[in-house]
């Protein structure tokens, strides 16, 4: 047997142990998604062909000693990521051979205190180490591999070891949120030196302790589709140059002190389908045209100094403060009232005038009105 899925079923217990054949030919072995628990069994590390371990979203306990994985030469993807399990990394070490062919390692919700030393992982594209309690600085080795998605989001991350991050690591998804990133030095450089790396296509920093500001040189990132630096302590203005990202598709800058106007450049993005500027301090009018005629009001509210769709408030008018056009238009179909009844009370009071002191007019006015009777 060379490839065994039991994935997304109901089963559960533990498994046990029994003696593996040095023969065996399984290299595909997936049973996620299912309710196994007790420890992982010591026998799956020894298969000599597995290619493929899959072991997420089940009930899978104790420690795991993640140097188990060294006898697997030829493993490529492995994910423990939602079980129960706390995986031990201290005796990791650099100069391990067992990681040459890791391209994926999942590790999420897998009481995670340190990083794996994956720095000879020289193939490892995807490594996901979210929701742990991984603390300090982010290491430099992480910068230097060739990863297509990283997320180290919701941990307790304070920094970064180095910078900058080689040419190597585009065409990437960076999550980098829910941590404890404070604007040191390096982070200062990353947020304003994000110029360097124009191959990103996401990059989440959100709910950070970043307080610098954003650089004109962000539009550099030719490629970016999805950019959120959200519940941050940004200041200063929206840079124009973000007119510049042609293929973003969703910005959220949300929660920060920006300050300013929203620059008209953002109406060019043609794919921006979410922009969301809620909770800043910008003012002035919201730009219209193309994808903003497209935006709720709940992405603008926040900003008492913003007005125009999709908001209620308007603009004052230029010629006289406090007032509106509309104001102005009510104003002069008062007054055109005003004439008009005036007009009408002057008539009627110019007869009566006559009638009442003019003798001759009065007879003959009553004396008509007789006859016609």
């Amino acid at each position: 047997m060379e490839y065994l899925d039991l994935s997304n079923n109901q089963f559960n217990g533990q498994i046990k142990e029994f003696p593996i054949e040095n023969q065996s030919t399984l290299f595909w072995l997936d049973l996620s998604g299912n309710r196994i628990g007790g420890p992982i069994p010591n026998f799956f590390f020894q298969l000599p062909n597995l290619f493929f371990l899959w072991l997420s979203d089940n009930l899978f306990n104790d420690t795991f000693q993640l140097n188990k994985i060294r006898t697997l030469t030829i493993l490529s993807m492995l994910s423990l990521s939602n079980n129960n399990l706390s995986v031990d990394t201290t005796n990791v070490s650099s100069s391990s051979h067992g990681y040459p062919n890791l391209q994926v390692l999942q590790m999420s919700l897998c009481n995670l205190y340190d990083f794996p030393d994956l720095r000879n992982a020289s193939y490892l594209s995807n490594l996901d180490l979210s929701n742990n309690r991984l603390r300090g600085d982010i290491p430099s080795w992480i910068w230097e591999i060739k990863e297509i998605y990283l997320d180290l989001s919701f941990n307790l991350l304070t920094g970064l070891k180095k910078l900058p991050i080689s040419p190597n690591f585009s065409d990437s998804i960076i999550l980098l949120a829910n941590n404890q990133l404070t604007p040191t030095n390096e982070v200062t450089l990353t947020v304003k030196g994000i110029e360097v790396w124009p191959d990103f296509t996401s990059v989440d920093m959100s709910s950070n302790r970043f307080e610098v500001e954003i650089q004109g040189a962000i539009g550099n990132l030719s490629s970016l589709y999805l950019l959120n630096l959200s519940h941050n302590s940004l200041s200063d203005a929206i840079p124009r140059s973000l007119g510049a990202l042609t293929e973003l598709g969703s910005l959220d800058l949300s929660e920060n002190m920006l300050t300013g106007t929203i620059p008209w450049e953002l109406t060019k993005l043609s794919f921006l389908s979410i922009l969301n500027v809620s909770y800043n301090d910008l003012k002035g009018m919201i730009p219209t045209g193309r994808q903003f005629q497209t935006f709720s009001a709940d992405l603008f509210e926040g900003n008492a100094g913003l007005c125009g769709f999709p908001l209620n408030k308007s603009f004052s008018s230029p010629h006289e403060p406090g007032s509106t056009p509309y104001e102005s238009k009510d104003e002069e179909i008062e007054w055109e009232y005003v004439f008009v009844a005036s007009v009408y009370v002057v008539g009627i009071g110019s007869v009566a005038w006559t009638l009442l002191f003019c003798r001759r007019l009065r007879e003959r006015y009553f004396l008509e009105d007789r006859r016609g009777c």
